[in-house]
């Protein structure tokens, strides 16, 4: 068994190479020198970036699933889609709702929302070996 077996390993490998070619590394990737300097020019190019990675990850995700594959794991997919998110993203609400003082549940439902994790297809092909 490698160290690629696991699903794991992609992410912890990643992690690393961050590290590695990082301004705490090599310096080769730091995105403060792509936008001269600016910080305020970070931030857009940040989520940009990050659109296009993830864009690219789901894609061929996506390809590399066998042709009934959501036909013949829908059960799976609406008992993680439905019941086991949406208790998640409560969940996650009341804790944002409990943390931080002064929010409205309506403010912790959208915080909730956003940070809890919504790409259970992808996890669902990560966990049985797509």
């Amino acid at each position: 068994m490698g160290i690629t077996d696991t699903p794991t390993a992609e992410a912890l490998l990643a992690f690393i190479a961050g590290i590695a070619f990082g301004p705490i590394g090599g310096n080769i990737l730091w995105a403060l020198e792509w936008v001269q300097h600016k910080q305020d020019d970070l931030n857009p190019l940040t989520f940009q970036v990050t659109r296009i990675i993830i864009a690219i990850q789901l894609l061929f995700t996506g390809i590399s699933l066998p042709k009934a594959y959501l036909w013949r794991e829908r059960v799976s997919l609406c008992t993680l889609l439905f019941p086991i998110m949406t208790c998640a993203w409560f969940v996650t609400s009341l804790l944002v709702w409990g943390l931080i003082p002064g929010l409205t549940f309506l403010e912790s439902l959208v915080i909730g929302a956003c940070v809890t994790p919504t790409d259970p297809v992808l996890a669902n092909s990560i966990c049985k070996g797509g």
